[in-house]
C-alpha cells in the first residue's frame, strides 16, 4: 500500500467545483442515506467533526494571495476551508478592496494582472462567505470606536459581531478591540488544516462502511426473507446432508487426497495476498495513527487561539452565531434547539415564531432556500 490517507486527502481536494468543500460532499451522502438532518448532525458530533468560524480582513487575504503566488502552493488556510472544517467570512467592502488591492500588486509585481485575478477568483473567492452586514446597527462601544478611527473597517467589525467568529486575522490596529491575531498565525492555520484533514478521513471512512452495509443488506434481504419462508425442518435436513457429505468424503482416500490438494493450493494463492493485506493494513493504522495524534495537537492550538467573547445577547446574535458554524442551513427548528443549546433563553409562548421573525427583518443578512431551511447570505465573488 504505497497511498497514504495525505494522498487521498490531496485526490480528493483536486476534485472539488468552485466553492465545494470535503465535508459538504460528505455531509449530503449521509443524508441521501439517513435522510434526517438531526442524525446526520449527531453523526457529526460522535465524529468529532466541528467547525471553526474565521473572519479575515483584506490585508490577511492579500497575504494568503501573495503566498499562493510565491511558493505556487495553495495556503494552509485556504486547504484548510477547502477540507470543511473551517469557513472562511470577510465583509463585502472586502471583496471590493481586494481587487483594487490586486491591481496596486501587480504595479509593484513582475506578475500578470489576468493571472492573479484567476488566481483570485478560481482559488481563493469560491471559498470566501462574502457577507454584507450594513443592515446591523451601530450598536456596541466598539463599533462606534471604530466608526470614529476608520469608517473603513467598519464592516469587518460589524460581521464580527454578526458570526461571533473563532478567530479574527488581521493585522490591523484598528480591529484590535475585536480580539484579533497578527502574530503566529501559521500556527493556528496549519492547526485547521491538520483538523480538516482528520475529519475528512473519518467521516469519508464511516461513509463507506455505510454504503457497503447498506450493499450488503441489499444483496442479502432476498436471501434472508426466502430463507424466513423455507421450512426449518428442510433446512435443518439439508445442513444434516452437506455435514454427512462432507464427512464422507473426509473418510474416503482419494477424496480426501483431492480437497487436501486443492486446499493447500488455495492456500499457496490466499496466504501471500492475507500477508500483503495485514502489511498493508498495519501501515494504514500507523498512518492514521500519525494523522490523529496531529489532529489532537491541532485542536489544542485551536484552543489556545481560540478568541474570547462576550455571551450573546439577542436572537439575532445567537442565530448568527449558530448559523456561520453550521455544514449546511438549519431549519427553524434545528436553528432554534441549537441557540438553546448555546444558551438562548427564549421568551414568550411561540419563541420560534419570534426568531423567524427576526431573521426576516434582516432580508440582506439571512435567507430561506428552496427547502425552507435558513443560511447567511453568501454575496458572489465579483
Amino acid at each position: 500500500m504505497d497511498e497514504t490517507f495525505d494522498d487521498l486527502v490531496e485526490h480528493l481536494l483536486q476534485g472539488l467545483q468552485p466553492g465545494e468543500t470535503l465535508l459538504d460532499g460528505a455531509f449530503h451522502v449521509l443524508w441521501l442515506l439517513l435522510r434526517d438532518a438531526q442524525a446526520v448532525y449527531a453523526l457529526l458530533e460522535q465524529f468529532g467533526i466541528t467547525v471553526e468560524v474565521c473572519v479575515l480582513d483584506t490585508n490577511r487575504l492579500l497575504n494568503e494571495l501573495q503566498y499562493f503566488l510565491r511558493k505556487q502552493r495553495q495556503p494552509s488556510l485556504l486547504l484548510g476551508a477547502k477540507l470543511g472544517g473551517v469557513k472562511l467570512f470577510a465583509a463585502v467592502s472586502v471583496r471590493d478592496e481586494m481587487l483594487r488591492k490586486i491591481r496596486a500588486l501587480t504595479s509593484r509585481w513582475p506578475v500578470d494582472l489576468d493571472a492573479v485575478l484567476q488566481a483570485w477568483e478560481t482559488q481563493f473567492a469560491p471559498w470566501i462567505h462574502f457577507v454584507d452586514p450594513a443592515q446591523i446597527a451601530l450598536r456596541t462601544k466598539q463599533v462606534k470606536t471604530l466608526r470614529d478611527r476608520d469608517v473603513t473597517d467598519v464592516p469587518t467589525g460589524q460581521l464580527i459581531e454578526l458570526v461571533d467568529p473563532a478567530a479574527v486575522l488581521s493585522s490591523d490596529r484598528d480591529l484590535e478591540a475585536f480580539g484579533t491575531i497578527a502574530m503566529d498565525t501559521a500556527i493556528l492555520t496549519c492547526a485547521y488544516y491538520d483538523k480538516g484533514k482528520r475529519e475528512v478521513i473519518v467521516i469519508h471512512l464511516n461513509v463507506a462502511a455505510f454504503l457497503m452495509l447498506q450493499v450488503l443488506v441489499s444483496v442479502l434481504s432476498p436471501l434472508i426473507s426466502w430463507l424466513r419462508g423455507v421450512d426449518k425442518r428442510i433446512l435443518l435436513s439439508a445442513l444434516l446432508l452437506l455435514t454427512a457429505g462432507f464427512g464422507a468424503a473426509l473418510l474416503y482416500a482419494p477424496s480426501r487426497k483431492w480437497l487436501l490438494e486443492h486446499y493447500q493450493t488455495i492456500g499457496s494463492r490466499i496466504g501471500p495476498a492475507l500477508l500483503d493485506l495485514c502489511d498493508g493494513l498495519q501501515l494504514a493504522a500507523a498512518d492514521y495513527e500519525h494523522i490523529r495524534q496531529e489532529a489532537r495537537e491541532a485542536t489544542h492550538t485551536i484552543e489556545q487561539f481560540r478568541r474570547k467573547s462576550e455571551q450573546p445577547r439577542t436572537a439575532r446574535d445567537y442565530a448568527g452565531k449558530v448559523l456561520a458554524a453550521a455544514p449546511e442551513p438549519l431549519h427553524i427548528t434545528e436553528l432554534f434547539q441549537r441557540m438553546q443549546e448555546d444558551g438562548y433563553a427564549p421568551k414568550g409562548t411561540h419563541p420560534e415564531h419570534y426568531v423567524h421573525r427576526v431573521l426576516r427583518a434582516y432580508p440582506g443578512i439571512f435567507g430561506l432556500d428552496e427547502y425552507q431551511r435558513w443560511y447567511i447570505k453568501r454575496l458572489k465573488s465579483m
